[in-house]
């Protein structure tokens, strides 16, 4: 990409939703380094700025609600031992310190995900210990000053190959070369693509758009002083490409539930089929431990419907629950993209 102007990645690299994850913990210290250190630098030296948006110490999806309330968890073990971070042993804490300076040494530019976890309302206590940077600090897996982690790739066997030199490149920024591409970065590409795969045409099935609009610009404010120009909204004049609008014989989903939407079988334009916007749901469930929780689950369409029997729950300050069996109507639920569907109380 080079000759790009100013282009950014962001990426949120993760070992915790790989599966089982049953490895000892001391075997993940030098991975960051092998898994991303290469492609970090090799980006920075040939595309530009790069940041890990999201990362933690986890090395597993265990945590309480990591994959969602009531949902199960890849790992392969118990999660107990790492969900009681107060009873790890100071070798533990060590290897985890140890896998976050390999971390932070391979990435180079991040955030990580997140500064505090709130505690179990069962217990008072983090039962997310993985994903909360306060925790870390205050129990010593984590390092007060980020700069430690400098050269800890080198010192586990594992230094860059190609390490980014530390000063990007003109075209990179915005200097002499930007937004100069040569024709052989971008000869073999198209847009929109044609395709995602042989058997999935994009530009018969998804929704497109045609370049055909005009500028859309904010009001310039009114100044009175001498000499002084408001502009009148568009920063570059010469910049006159037009703007891709919805094309009129096509019909879109809806911006905010699209995500949700089964996969097109259908061209979207020059059609009449429409789909149902979700709408959010909560149910009451229990979670592994049989605590009364209520799951947000999301509706996307009324087919199936039909009579099942569901259990009905009645809280009470002296009865946690009281138990019964009722027959309600059946509806068709989505809980979030990626889930298989499955037949939930309306």
């Amino acid at each position: 990409m080079t000759g790009a102007d100013r282009l950014s990645l962001d990426t949120h690299p993760y070992f915790a939703f790989d599966g089982a994850n049953t490895d000892p913990l001391a075997s993940y210290v030098p991975k960051p380094c092998s898994r991303w250190g290469a492609d970090i630098n090799n980006t920075q030296s040939t595309f530009g700025v790069i940041t890990a948006g999201e990362w933690s110490v986890a090395v597993n999806d265990c945590g309480l609600f990591v994959t969602g309330v009531g949902e199960p968890v890849a790992y392969g073990g118990d999660c107990t031992q790492w969900n009681q971070w107060e009873s790890w042993d100071q070798t533990t804490k060590d290897n985890l310190k140890s896998f976050a300076l390999a971390t932070m040494d391979a990435l180079q530019n991040w955030f990580f995900w997140t500064w505090k976890i709130a505690p179990s309302a069962v217990d008072g206590v983090v039962r997310a210990p993985f994903w909360s940077y306060k925790l870390g600090l205050e129990q010593g897996w984590l390092a007060e000053d980020p700069r430690e982690a400098i050269g800890a790739c080198a010192s586990l066997g594992q230094p860059p190959s190609a390490p980014f030199a530390g000063t990007f490149q003109p075209w990179q920024t915005g200097g002499v070369g930007a937004g100069q591409m040569l024709p052989a970065a971008t000869e073999t590409l198209s847009w929109p693509p044609t395709s995602l795969n042989s058997n999935y045409p994009v530009a018969e099935y998804l929704p497109t758009y045609t370049p055909t609009g005009t500028h859309t610009t904010l009001p310039v404010p009114s100044i009175t002083a001498a000499g002084v120009n408001a502009g009148d909204g568009w920063f570059d004049n010469q910049d006159q490409a037009a703007l891709f609008v919805p094309i009129a014989s096509c019909s879109y989903p809806d911006a905010y539930g699209g995500a949700l939407l089964p996969q097109p079988v259908v061209p979207f334009c020059d059609n009449t089929q429409t789909f149902p916007i979700p709408t959010p749901v909560a149910i009451l469930t229990t979670d592994s431990s049989g605590l009364l929780v209520t799951t947000t689950v999301l509706e996307v369409s009324d087919t199936d419907p039909g009579i099942i029997p569901f259990p009905t729950r009645t809280l009470s300050t002296s009865d946690s629950s009281t138990s019964d069996s009722t027959s309600i109507p059946a509806r068709r639920f989505a809980p979030r993209a990626g889930i298989p569907v499955a037949t939930m109380m309306a």
